[in-house]
């Protein structure tokens, strides 16, 4: 993903969508067919959701920026979650693992997880 980063953040573009897609000939070409490929879009940018979903269709989405990078869950959900049942994962890191070390990690790391899982639940039911 370096190379499709570099590439926009030297374009002078304000946005940007990038596909990238590394492969090998007729095996990129069945792993499409058969539906086992999907899409990383950002949560930093919820419009672009929209804009990846309307040009790439029927591919799921795993959805990393929300929690450390700043990303805003509920316009993400609005924009991840059209109504066409397609699916998508929001990834967190550095929110869970870097909760607080001092005390019981795990246990803080488990309670910052639910404490994500809690929170897109309770977007969800407002869509």
């Amino acid at each position: 993903m370096g190379h499709a980063a570099s590439a926009f953040f030297g374009s002078g573009f304000d946005d940007a969508v990038a596909i990238v897609a590394d492969g090998a000939g007729s095996i990129t070409n069945v792993l499409f067919d058969e539906g086992n490929a999907g899409l990383v879009v950002g949560a930093t940018r919820p419009g672009n959701i929209a804009a990846v979903r309307k040009t790439c269709g029927q591919m799921p989405f795993l959805i990393p920026g929300v929690g450390a990078q700043g990303g805003d869950l509920e316009k993400t959900l609005i924009a991840a979650d059209d109504g066409s049942f397609i699916p998508y994962l929001f990834n967190a890191s550095r929110s869970i693992l870097y909760v607080d070390s001092s005390i019981d990690y795990a246990q803080q790391a488990g309670n910052a997880a639910k404490m994500f899982r809690d929170q897109i639940n309770s977007c969800r039911l407002n869509l």
